[in-house]
């Protein structure tokens, strides 16, 4: 149950159930409309493209880490990137009176806010107790501190456990242990505030009017040679790139079509490790997947679509260094496996905020970890990059507490320096607990191990190289 304002102003709340809703408004009978979750999406696209006369840049959604997933909920909301534009109309709060009269004059009661972050913008502007909210910059946590943890964009059970704990708002949540938080909940709750903060990255997807990105070219005369395939593809990509160019777009998956003689079609799917509008690398990626394509027989017609798109990400380029204009060789690389190999042939680590060393990482296809800003609380240099799997029996003999030597594959290894011991313990809510003390050793031939003593049990373990 939803209402207008008017509705609102009589006690409808959402939420609340139709009988009691009618009874309300009894003395004038309401006009019901049942739910309409596409009728709605698409009124808020109608909404977004009327709204881009303020901003070239308004959507409903947002990017972040890939390596953390995000729920997506039903958008009641839209976004406006307002950088380098409120000087045209005379300021923020000038801007922020005509989007309002402007939402007005279409019959919506619009909440706005103005803030340094996505998230702080969504938090206030949700909040609702006033239509215009401008947050000066630098006082985005002050503004968020005393608002509800619901204006986080935080899952409903995530918020009732936290509310059991007696964290209801911002401000409770900021005297929490991060990491304690990310143990017991997830990466997500750190994510959002970290995002409403400014300390974590949001992006704006700029909604996209039905503009397709698509080119085909029917052959007098049909095609059999992956060479003369492979030039029509190029032309139709250079066609395409200066419609992704003007919009700041770039490919990120690019789908085709091989008509050939008979009727019968070949299809395929090229996926881009980062987005660009650049034809060279593209064509490249094409030429490696045209190789692995049988045809079918002599191509008549040739289809390609660019089916999804990102915001081309600038580099800082040197102002003499030629090879800084080019994409850095392992993006390349990765986007050429992609397309010989498959996606799901090729994966990288991901951080994890998880202080057991064998879960700190995770799995994730190489596009997602190459991409991937995860939470992690490892330090650079305290940790080995070779781990072993599981972690390996040693005998240790120590002087008082450190580790003085240590037998591995029937060889004894004296110890010349050692540091440590490093506390690491898994939370209770875990179960069994892990207690492990760590020492990072460097043995007379100069290399470098990490070792750690088991706790609960007193036995020693080899768990990884110094490389």
């Amino acid at each position: 149950m939803a209402g207008c304002p008017l509705a609102l102003r009589a006690g409808i709340r959402p939420g609340m159930p139709l009988t009691e809703a009618t009874a309300l408004l009894a003395r004038r009978p309401p006009s019901l409309h049942t739910h309409d979750p596409a009728g709605d999406l698409a009124a808020l696209a109608r909404l977004a493209e009327y709204c881009q006369q303020f901003s070239p840049f308004v959507g409903w959604q947002t990017l972040g880490p890939r390596s953390i997933a995000v729920p997506t909920p039903v958008p009641e909301h839209l976004f406006f990137d307002l950088t380098g534009v409120a000087g045209l109309f005379g300021g923020e709060p000038a801007l922020a009176r005509a989007i309002v009269t402007a939402c007005d004059s279409l019959g919506y009661a619009p909440r706005l806010a103005v803030a340094d972050t996505p998230g702080a913008a969504w938090a206030l502007a949700s909040d609702g107790r006033e239509v215009s909210t401008i947050v000066e910059p630098g006082a985005t946590e002050c503004r968020l501190r005393p608002l509800p943890l619901v204006r986080l964009r935080l899952p409903a059970d995530q918020i009732e456990v936290l509310g059991h704990l007696g964290v209801s708002t911002v401000e409770q949540l900021l005297e929490l242990s991060r990491m304690g938080v990310a143990e017991r909940f997830g990466p997500l709750i750190g994510l959002r505030l970290d995002q409403a903060m400014g300390e974590a990255e949001e992006h704006l997807v700029a909604h996209q009017s039905a503009t397709r990105f698509e080119s085909s070219v029917e052959l007098d005369y049909p095609a059999a040679s992956h060479e003369l395939i492979d030039h029509f593809l190029t032309r139709m990509l250079e066609q395409l790139a200066p419609a992704l160019r003007a919009r700041c777009l770039g490919a990120t998956l690019l789908r085709g079509r091989l008509s050939c003689d008979g009727g019968d079609a070949v299809t395929f799917e090229v996926h881009v490790f980062r987005a660009t509008h650049e034809t060279a690398p593209l064509a490249e990626l094409l030429r490696l997947k045209l190789e692995r394509i049988t045809l079918l027989g002599p191509v008549r017609r040739l289809y390609l679509a660019v089916d999804r798109t990102a915001p081309v990400g600038w580099r800082e380029r040197d102002l003499f260094d030629e090879d800084s204009r080019q994409e850095p060789e392992w993006e390349r690389l990765i986007g050429r496996l992609t397309s010989r190999l498959g996606s799901p042939a090729l994966y990288g680590p991901v951080p994890v905020a998880d202080p057991i060393p064998e879960r700190a990482y995770r799995r994730a296809p190489a596009e997602r970890a190459g991409r991937a800003r995860g939470v992690s609380t490892i330090a650079i240099g305290h940790r080995p990059w070779r781990l072993f799997s599981p972690p390996i029996p040693i005998v240790v003999t120590c002087h008082r507490t450190q580790p003085v030597a240590f037998e591995w594959e029937d060889q004894r290894h004296a110890v010349v320096r050692a540091r440590g011991p490093e506390r690491i313990e898994s939370g209770w809510w875990r179960g069994e607990s892990t207690r492990r003390d760590y020492y990072r050793v460097e043995t007379g031939a100069g290399r470098r191990h990490w070792i750690y003593r088991d706790l609960n049990t007193g036995h020693w373990h080899l768990h990884g190289h110094f490389e």
